[in-house]
């Protein structure tokens, strides 16, 4: 009766290490999900500097960049190995910000929208589009997510047991 206790409460703990491990390595796709949003959101703004001309595009090209850096370093790296995921994130962290005290704010994406005379059409477009640069900030900060939610996972997974870790496969 006692291995058998001994056996399940084993069981489960390699199924919940190898839930942590699968948590972590999805930080992985969601990493390569940011980047191609982060391109997305470069194109967004390369598109309406052209059409509407505000100007964005020092926003655009810097988010593009961001962007095609974020997909190649999350090809290239392995982020299991040393500190990659706590680099990652002070990197990627520090981008915004950079980005804000040097480019600074992006213009609204339509500039010109609302100053008709018809405000009950275009009133809540309006309004969106004025808040356009701070949803543009807010966006480029949650995208380190991916990366707070890796290193949490990472930490977790460093904590197990060495007969634990060798059972799932983490090699750190």
């Amino acid at each position: 009766m006692k291995s058998e206790d001994e056996e399940l409460v084993k069981s489960r703990k390699i199924r919940m290490a190898k839930y942590v491990l699968e948590d972590f390595e999805e930080g992985n796709q969601k990493i390569k999900k940011v980047g191609f949003f982060t391109i997305g959101l470069g194109l967004l703004y390369l598109a309406t500097s052209t059409l509407f001309k505000p100007d964005n595009y020092w926003a655009a090209f810097y988010t593009l960049g961001t962007g095609g850096l974020l997909l190649y370093l999350n090809e290239r790296t392995n982020w299991k190995k040393g500190n990659q995921v706590e680099i990652g994130l002070i990197s990627f962290a520090l981008l915004p910000v950079l980005e804000f005290f040097f480019i600074g704010s992006p213009e609204k994406l339509i500039p010109g929208l609302g100053e008709t005379r018809n405000y009950k059409i275009i009133s809540s477009l309006t309004l969106l589009n004025d808040l356009t640069p701070l949803i543009y900030h807010f966006l480029k900060l949650t995208f380190v997510y991916p990366f707070v939610i890796m290193l949490f996972k990472k930490i977790e997974l460093n904590r197990l047991p060495e007969s634990l870790k060798m059972e799932i496969g983490w090699k750190n």
